[in-house]
């Protein structure tokens, strides 16, 4: 059985660990990231860091982001080099927009 989320984050800049709430239940394997690039790079040093990347989970993003890279970021926000970040995107899916 697969299970998924949808996790949409606005305005939760000021909870620094809000991102550990939605990687908790390990029987989820999909994570839709509904939110800003920079909210989605936080979650992805997140996930890098709990190890929910594949083969066990994955993760749907989408194109709205700003950049084509968007997961490259010197902000300092984050907390994770851009390697983590990538590594918790391997094999993800971009939904695309008509």
């Amino acid at each position: 059985m697969l299970i998924s989320q949808l996790i949409s984050l606005y305005g939760r800049a000021e909870f620094p660990n809000c991102y550990t709430v939605f990687l908790k239940d390990p029987q989820i394997r999909v994570y839709v990231l509904g939110m800003y690039s920079l909210h989605a790079r936080d979650l992805l040093c997140e996930a890098y860091r709990k190890q929910f990347h594949y083969p066990k989970y994955i993760m749907i993003t989408f194109p709205w982001y700003v950049s084509e890279k968007w997961w490259v970021s010197d902000a300092p926000s984050s907390n994770c080099t851009v390697e983590e970040r990538e590594k918790a995107l391997h094999h993800s899916l971009a939904a695309a927009s008509s």
